[in-house]
């Protein structure tokens, strides 16, 4: 017998959703590799497949300057909670009120999940 069943849970989600997440979060998914014209291939297009509301949280992470080819290339990282079973993949991109764009380092995955989080960073 679970501690939870799921419609606690999805009760708990909708209430964590309407009380905290207040910013809105398209989820972008690169559907395909286009050419770079040089016989390559890069992510050009990244189509939006879902919008949903988020929290941004900074969770203590602290920003870092790593040294990448010789110079310092500044990251921000973040935490992002999605409402609970958003379908999002360490792939895609996240854009916050249509304007900040995050890099997905890890979705977590856990088993009474209320809100996702997922861990970006931005540049």
């Amino acid at each position: 017998m679970a501690i939870v069943s799921d419609a606690d849970l999805d009760d708990f989600a909708a209430l964590a959703v309407d009380l905290a997440c207040k910013d809105s979060c398209e989820i972008l998914r690169d559907d395909s590799s286009d050419s770079d014209g040089a016989g390559g291939y890069q992510n050009i297009t990244w189509p939006v497949v879902a919008t949903v509301a988020c929290l941004i949280s900074d969770a203590g992470r602290q920003p870092t300057e790593p040294i990448i080819a010789a110079k310092l290339d500044g990251k921000t990282f973040q935490t992002i909670m999605l409402p609970r079973g958003t379908d999002v993949r360490e792939s895609d991109r996240l854009r916050i009120n249509g304007t900040t764009t995050y890099h997905i380092i890890d979705v977590s995955t856990e088993t009474y999940e209320v809100l996702k989080p997922v861990f970006v960073w931005r540049e």
